[in-house]
């Protein structure tokens, strides 16, 4: 029930693993930061994304800025 009530009150939860070295993790975060990082320094420069796949609809590698839009679910939430 906490889970549930997390993602409809908050949209997210946070969830700690004692099994998971915490130095591995930021090691695994800096990583992914450093991958997004360049893949904007990339597109802000004009080159072709490699990893951008707008044959799958950017559902696997980047998404570059820009592409995604939000859709409105207030209507829907509130019945």
């Amino acid at each position: 029930d906490k889970v549930v009530n997390a993602f409809h009150q908050y949209g997210v939860i946070v969830l700690r693993d004692p099994r998971v070295n915490e130095e591995d993790n930021n090691t695994f975060l800096d990583l992914m930061e450093q991958y997004f990082e360049q893949a904007g320094e990339k597109f802000y420069a004009g080159e072709t994304l490699a990893d951008a796949k707008p044959e799958f609809n950017y559902q696997a590698g980047v998404t570059p800025e820009f592409k995604e839009k939000a859709r409105d679910h207030c209507t829907r939430m509130n019945n």
